[in-house]
């Protein structure tokens, strides 16, 4: 019985499907690192992923991305053959970084604009479920001024609000 529910316990990410409408797109260095790059000062985008780091950053710079998405999902009922998906739309979450301060580095302002959430479907009017939803367009955008101190030459500490 252990190994059955041991077995069953390690398979569960397998089968388990979900959907949701966070984007994990902020920052192109960051993407191409698949988020590991969280502690480093990358770029700009340490304004999002951590506002202590943004100090470290050598220079005033300004970075821009779009990442379009193409949102993809299947429907199918319970006893029936048929399985509805979704019409192919595209979604461009995009993330805009500035980062100021003076040479010594004791201190940076930074500044970022971008989208943490959305989603874009359109099941059409066709559709079983449609008396529940036909279509939904979410677009979430964060703007985030933040302030960063350096403490000593390897810790820094910094805070933003999120409106």
């Amino acid at each position: 019985m252990r190994k059955l529910l041991l077995a069953l316990l390690f398979s569960a990410p397998l089968w388990v499907l979900g959907q949701g409408f966070q984007v994990n797109l902020q920052g192109q260095k960051q993407i191409g690192m698949a988020g590991a790059g969280s502690a480093l000062a990358l770029d700009e985008a340490s304004i999002f992923f951590n506002p202590g780091a943004v100090t470290f950053l050598e220079k005033n710079s300004i970075s821009a991305g779009v990442n379009p998405l193409l949102f993809k999902s299947a429907f199918k009922q319970n006893g029936s053959n048929i399985t509805e998906n979704v019409k192919n739309k595209i979604a461009p979450p995009f993330e805009a970084y500035a980062v100021w301060g003076p040479k010594s580095n004791k201190w940076k302002l930074g500044l970022g604009v971008y989208t943490p959430f959305g989603g874009l479907v359109d099941w059409g009017n066709d559709w079983s479920g449609r008396y529940a939803l036909t279509s939904l367009n979410l677009k979430a955008i964060y703007f985030q001024p933040t302030l960063s101190v350096k403490i000593t030459d390897r810790i820094g500490i910094g805070a933003g609000f999120v409106y």
